[in-house]
């Protein structure tokens, strides 16, 4: 971590993205702490950007929405036709936005229930990219483990959050749907703020949002963590597979789990069969992780594509309200 966040608020952090709705007066009875010094804390981790915000683990596929990334090589920008071209992107409310290096240098990914919806994004994205476009791919994400905060040295068996696992899909309505955009990336509102967002009765919302986790399709909160800052490199490794069945999958993603830089595994339908998070020191250290993978799984893995994520316009699991 930075020189600004100390042991002190890194157990804030850690226990923030165990959940991030525990009430103050919980958290500071566990640290042994006033709840004014631990709000102070709080704040200080949001205003420099340690925790970029509170958000909501959805379990989309739950509720029959899908997540689709789409990335794209582009040629470059200006650095005012950049920043008005990620406004443009921010505008079309994905729930992923990265600014990155490697095969390509935007990605974006967006939860929709519609097929026709996901591609009139997709035709919004080539508009707003007009005339830098060099080559488009697209990736649709399925099931997505959360293991651990960045630069833990947590020993993890078990993914924290899983979701997009093969399953009965429940059915919600408009206002469920609101509840879940409102908390998306504000987690940490009250229902009185909520109440006033979404013009619901507080008893309407709380009701709501329990029946939304007892039927898995909220799984819990937690926040947003920037892994660039002070130094450190966030990678996001595409893995293909040679011939890939559910066995040798489930083998390779267990080891990779294990991996103390790794903090999230996600499989695909796409070019690649998974890919996972490390954040790591630098370029060195990533090589060093590839290789050591594809030494173990020399008969499985046939390529590793490294990108850089540079920064994070936004991460959450719900296109917020």
């Amino acid at each position: 971590m930075a020189a600004e966040v100390d042991a002190l608020d890194y157990k804030i952090m850690h226990e923030l993205y165990l959940n991030s709705r525990v009430p103050l007066s919980a958290l500071a009875r566990k640290l042994r702490m006033s709840k004014q010094r631990v709000n102070y804390r709080i704040q200080k981790l949001l205003k420099e950007g340690s925790i970029k915000a509170f958000i909501t683990m959805t379990d989309r596929a739950r509720i029959g929405y899908t997540y689709d990334m789409f990335c794209y090589e582009t040629s470059p920008f200006s650095e005012r036709q950049e920043q008005a071209v990620f406004r443009k992107l921010l505008a079309l409310n994905p729930t992923i936005l990265f600014k990155c290096e490697g095969k390509w240098n935007i990605m974006a990914g967006f939860v929709e229930k519609s097929i026709y919806d996901l591609a009139q994004k997709q035709q919004q994205m080539r508009f707003i990219l007009r005339g830098h476009i060099i080559k488009e791919y697209h990736l649709l994400h399925m099931q997505s483990l959360r293991y651990r905060m960045p630069q833990s040295d947590e020993d993890v068996h078990s993914p924290i959050f899983s979701s997009g696992k093969k399953t009965d899909v429940i059915s919600i309505d408009e206002k469920d749907v609101k509840v879940l955009r409102a908390l998306s990336n504000n987690a940490r509102a009250s229902y009185l703020e909520l109440s006033k967002m979404l013009r619901m009765p507080p008893e309407t919302i709380r009701y709501r949002m329990k029946q939304l986790q007892k039927n898995k399709a909220i799984l819990g909160f937690s926040i947003s963590v920037d892994p660039n800052l002070h130094g450190m490199h966030h990678y996001r490794v595409y893995v293909k597979l040679s011939i890939p069945n559910r066995q040798t999958l489930e083998k390779i993603l267990s080891h990779v789990s294990s991996i103390p830089q790794v903090t999230r595994i996600i499989t695909l339908v796409s070019d690649y069969d998974f890919c996972y998070d490390a954040v790591v020191d630098g370029g060195v250290e990533i090589r060093k992780i590839k290789a050591a993978l594809s030494h173990k799984f020399f008969r499985n893995i046939v390529e590793q594509e490294a990108i850089r994520v540079y920064e994070e316009y936004r991460y959450s699991h719900f296109p917020i309200l």
